[in-house]
Formats: structure tokens, C-alpha cells, sequence
């Protein structure tokens, strides 16, 4: 936040962070020359991550599924789409596999959003398109 990025983009790991950081200067002290080291909490309360991030939004209609892949820490949280919290069926570190409701359902289409402990993610949209074919 102290220097936002043009255009905004979605959140990223720490790791990532901090390599953006060297290649553009900016983890080195220009007064002392001290480099910045960036080292996981163990055992901390920390997620591991600035914020979680989703990257893509898969669909799997035939088991009703919905898979995001990103950033989204060793600790599981929810899934809101449309505001509806999902079924998390499975959770790792950078895929989050939930249940799609069926159209007509609440959680069928809109915003995701991934929430751990008090981070939320970036949001994707599931659309939802409804037509007459003749």
C-alpha cells in the first residue's frame, strides 16, 4: 500500500512481493545498504500471505464444482459467491475446489471471494448467461 501499483492488481504472496521488490530496488536501505529479509512466522498465527488471492476461477459442471487457483495460505477459510457461503471441498495452498449450486440456486453466479480469518481475496465473477436457442 505505501507504493500502489498502476494499474491495481490482485494481491500476491509474500515471496513474490519481495522478489518484485528487489528488481525494482526497493528492498535494499540506500543509507546503510541492509537488505530486506523476509522469513516465514513458524508456528505463528500468520496465514503466510499478504491476502489471498484468486487467480482463475474454473468450472466443472458435471460434479458441480468450482476450482480457484492462487494464493490462499495453509489455513482454510470460506468462500462467498453472490454473498452465499459454498461447501469447501477440498484446501491447499494454491487451489480451493467448492461446490457450485445449481442455476437458479444462491451461489450459482456473481462475485467470489475468498476469506481467511480477516483477509478477503480479490474478487472473480462467475457469469451466468440465460438465452433462448431456436
Amino acid at each position: 500500500e505505501y507504493e500502489k501499483e498502476s494499474p491495481k492488481q490482485r494481491p500476491f504472496d509474500w515471496q513474490n512481493v519481495l522478489d518484485d521488490m528487489k528488481k525494482k530496488g526497493k528492498a535494499n536501505d540506500p543509507s546503510s545498504g541492509a537488505e530486506l529479509v523476509g522469513k516465514p512466522q513458524p508456528g505463528g498465527l500468520s496465514p503466510h500471505i499478504l491476502e489471498p488471492s484468486i487467480a482463475q476461477v474454473q468450472i466443472d459442471e458435471y460434479p458441480d464444482e468450482v476450482q480457484l487457483l492462487g494464493f490462499f495460505g495453509k489455513d482454510q477459510g470460506k468462500v462467498k459467491i453472490d454473498g452465499t457461503e459454498v461447501q469447501v471441498k477440498s484446501w491447499a495452498e494454491d487451489k480451493v475446489v467448492c461446490n457450485l449450486p445449481r442455476t437458479g440456486n444462491a451461489g450459482a453466479a456473481g462475485d467470489v471471494q475468498v476469506f481467511v480469518r480477516d483477509l478477503k481475496s480479490n474478487l472473480r465473477t462467475i457469469s451466468l448467461w440465460n438465452l433462448t436457442i431456436r
